[in-house]
């Protein structure tokens, strides 16, 4: 039966050891048994640039070049941390790229996917930022500085993140605003979403002018790995592991 898996959130890096293991395992045991793998975004804890073939960020792609080779299809959207990933990572991996809000039928249901970022609109902060960060000619003039600077500008943001979200504290603005997930919904015309970005795993229900809508977020990967399964009866379970 096809099986579409997505997942969300590991944030891969060299110094979470136990999260690597998990998408190697996840990879090698589940993965494979799937007709089509979504990957929402943050699936790095950072991407600075297609050039950036360490050891590391080489490991990833050759996993996931395996998977497609298998024939399990492959689409990625870009995350706040991986938006740096471009032709260069879809032609080595056999991942399509989809625009940041992507509406596909899953399950026979008409669904929207994204990162989620983009509606957590209360922290203006980050908005302004993603909004310069993500221009077309600002991310052009970035891939263009030499790797050793983008490393510098990824650990100087690194640290600017973390005293950003000591200040403001744990849960403070980054989750997302209901308006700007009722408007999105209503915008792309579904009644179904799905996303990542925030770390509250959950199926929230919205009742909107007679309109039942229903949010499926997705978990990081820091305690347990998971993954949101759907089939095509229709069937949609956020399994961990």
């Amino acid at each position: 039966m096809p099986t579409t898996l997505i997942i969300a959130d590991l944030h891969l890096s060299p110094s979470e050891p136990t999260i690597v293991a998990k998408f190697y395992a996840f990879m090698a045991h589940i993965a494979p048994k799937a007709t089509e793998l979504i990957l929402l975004g943050d699936i790095f804890e950072r991407w600075l640039g297609d050039d950036d073939d360490n050891a590391f960020n080489r490991g990833i792609i050759q996993t996931l070049q395996a998977l497609h080779q298998q024939g399990v299809k492959l689409t990625f959207i870009h995350g706040n941390r991986d938006f740096g990933i471009g032709a260069d990572f879809a032609k080595q991996t056999g991942c399509e790229l989809l625009p940041e809000t992507y509406v596909q039928t899953l399950g026979g249901v008409p669904t929207l996917l994204l990162h989620g970022d983009t509606l957590c609109t209360d922290d203006t902060a980050y908005q302004q930022y993603r909004q310069r960060i993500r221009n077309p000619r600002n991310m052009a003039r970035l891939l263009r500085l030499p790797l050793w600077i983008r490393r510098c500008i990824g650990a100087y943001l690194r640290l600017q993140s973390y005293g950003y979200q000591r200040i403001r504290g744990k849960h403070a603005l980054s989750d997302v605003n209901h308006q700007a997930v009722m408007t999105t919904l209503q915008q792309h015309q579904v009644q179904r979403m799905i996303h990542g970005h925030t770390h509250r795993p959950a199926i929230h229900i919205h009742y909107e002018n007679g309109q039942v809508y229903q949010r499926f977020v997705l978990s990081d990967w820091h305690h347990l790995g998971n993954y949101l399964v759907i089939d095509d009866t229709g069937m949609l379970q956020l399994v961990y592991f």
